[in-house]
């Protein structure tokens, strides 16, 4: 990976870790980016896991998802993998809390 695409890659990481802050409100205890998907982040909180998803442009939003909305966007063919993110999407604190109880 060449430098720029390492810089590029790390402001991507940056944005979607400060919508994960806000989301959240605190820092997490452990943020582990994918080697193989490296806009694609695990989050522990408590006995879940979220998965934050780093877009490559200003154009789309970061994207936190719970481990199970996750496995279901992973498993759907891709032309409905869009629609699915925007359903399981967390958006809200609401919705985390939520989330987090299942």
């Amino acid at each position: 990976m060449s430098n720029s695409a390492s810089n590029d890659n790390s402001q991507c990481r940056d944005r979607a870790y400060a919508r994960l802050i806000e989301l959240i409100g605190n820092r997490p205890h452990t943020l582990t980016w994918d080697p193989i998907h490296c806009l694609q982040g695990h989050v522990h909180l408590g006995f879940s896991e979220l998965v934050l998803i780093a877009p490559r442009d200003a154009d789309h939003d970061p994207v936190v998802l719970s481990e199970a909305g996750w496995d279901a966007v992973r498993r759907c063919p891709g032309e409905q993998r869009r629609d699915l993110i925007r359903w399981f999407a967390i958006t809200d604190t609401s919705h985390l809390a939520a989330c987090l109880a299942a």
